[in-house]
């Protein structure tokens, strides 16, 4: 055969698949991301969805002033996206909590869909699958899935995972009308924003002057605006900073801390590994970069709640919004090392990772259905052991009750807005005591501890 023959009967290489035209490998991931969301949240249905604290202002308002009022006003100025997810999940739905949990659900696909559609974009589509499905596992962002009054920062990663892929696609207006619509949702994903403008077009080779200062600028004016509308006060002092590192890679994704120590080797090591690479400046892969690109994700989509409380577990961590996928491309940059180094190495780790990460879903889901519970017996407590009579004021102890950092219900203002919605009075006041000292400085015929609603509640059932 001669060599003409040969290079005839040669066939062309195939082009790689472009990153916006979906394959059967793209319509089968997102089918069973779609599938490990709906898997992992399906126990939480048969457990009981409830409310807790905001979602209870929210209901309240909706009662007695309209559907379309559900969110305070102020929201609409210092959270606008807010104000709208507020309205349409809480107005518009109302108290029933397993069509919003339903709701809640359908979000968190929408979200590791767009989340592996726009990861292809950048890495290998296993990769990518492998980046979202860990990310969808991970239990530190739990008010994502199972606290209706956070769905806005759910809508917010949504916004902006879909705006760096705009981005990418250089459609630079609808792009930056997403992102924003992401920050005025949530101000966690100001910063990721920002840095997205100048990153990806850069990582393409494509920066461009004149659409990158336009939308920096659009960006810069919105920033603005949440810094002069804050939802919390800026001058908060009790940041914990020192819970952000277990929150992602210790006992907030796994269910002890003996457990938690194990993951966090795991954590250390990889890095360790990397660390080395770096040091003998050998060639970085899809792997490393994953895992670099992973530890500064997480501090900048912390960096707008600089002074906020951040908590290993709980409602807490709605903070780590976008964090989270930080520690999902971390945790599989870490993978794709162990397995270029031993595919039995990589077995191992993962089979472990998961082993102890999945049954920590579980853990939290009984925590929420719990803290629901709770503020329907303390309800129902209240009204059997008062009926008509009870006290213009009433506090509740002697300390705050959580259940792995999920409260019903707190303070003063949430607790009331609790009793007005379920009694249709707003003659009352329900405090949550913080302290033995003031719990046991009120009158006992006002004073109600959850040791008596616990009975309450033993007795009923």
């Amino acid at each position: 055969m001669s060599v003409v023959d040969t290079v005839a009967r040669t066939p062309e290489p195939r082009a790689a698949p472009s990153p916006s035209r979906l394959g059967s490998f793209d319509r089968r991931a997102v089918a069973a991301l779609t599938a490990l969301v709906v898997a992992v949240a399906l126990p939480f249905a048969f457990m009981g969805p409830g409310f807790i604290v905001d979602d209870w202002r929210f209901l309240a308002r909706r009662e007695f002033s309209g559907v379309f009022s559900a969110a305070p006003p102020w929201m609409f100025f210092r959270r606008p996206g807010s104000w709208v997810v507020v309205t349409l999940l809480h107005g518009l739905i109302g108290a029933h909590p397993l069509v919003i949990f339903a709701v809640l659900t359908s979000l968190n696909a929408a979200v590791v869909s767009a989340l592996y559609l726009v990861a292809r974009r950048f890495v290998s589509p296993p990769v990518a699958l492998a980046v979202a499905a860990v990310w969808a596992i991970l239990p530190n962002h739990t008010t994502l899935s199972y606290w209706p009054a956070v769905a806005n920062a759910t809508v917010a990663l949504l916004l902006l995972i879909v705006g760096v892929g705009l981005l990418d696609a250089r459609r630079w207006a609808l792009a930056g009308a997403v992102l924003v619509a992401s920050s005025l949702c949530y101000e966690a994903t100001i910063v990721p924003a920002v840095v997205a403008i100048l990153v990806v077009p850069a990582f393409r080779r494509e920066l461009r002057l004149r659409p990158t200062l336009r939308l920096l600028a659009v960006m810069g004016v919105t920033a603005l605006w949440m810094v002069l509308h804050p939802t919390y006060p800026l001058d908060r002092r009790y940041a914990r900073p020192v819970a952000v590192l277990p929150a992602h890679f210790g006992s907030g994704i796994t269910t002890s801390s003996t457990a938690g120590r194990v993951l966090a080797l795991l954590a250390l090591a990889g890095v360790a590994a990397l660390a080395w690479r770096l040091r003998r400046r050998a060639r970085l892969g899809q792997s490393e970069w994953l895992v670099i690109v992973g530890v500064a994700l997480i501090p900048l989509g912390l960096a707008a709640f600089v002074k906020h409380h951040f908590g290993v577990v709980g409602i807490a961590d709605r903070a780590y919004t976008v964090s989270a996928i930080g520690a999902a491309l971390v945790w599989v940059g870490i993978a794709g090392m162990a397995w270029a180094r031993s595919r039995l190495l990589a077995v191992v780790a993962g089979a472990v990772f998961v082993v102890l990460v999945v049954p920590a879903n579980l853990d939290r889901q009984r925590a929420y259905s719990r803290a629901g519970d709770d503020a329907l017996a303390l309800v129902a407590y209240i009204q059997y052991r008062y009926g008509d009579d009870i006290p213009p004021v009433v506090v509740v102890g002697p300390t705050e009750r959580r259940f792995d950092g999920i409260p019903s219900t707190v303070g003063i203002y949430h607790a009331t807005r609790l009793l007005e919605y379920h009694l249709g009075r707003d003659d009352l006041k329900m405090r949550v005591s913080r302290s033995f000292t003031l719990f046991y400085s009120v009158p006992a015929d006002r004073r109600v501890t959850w040791a008596q609603v616990d009975a309450y509640r033993a007795e009923r059932e």
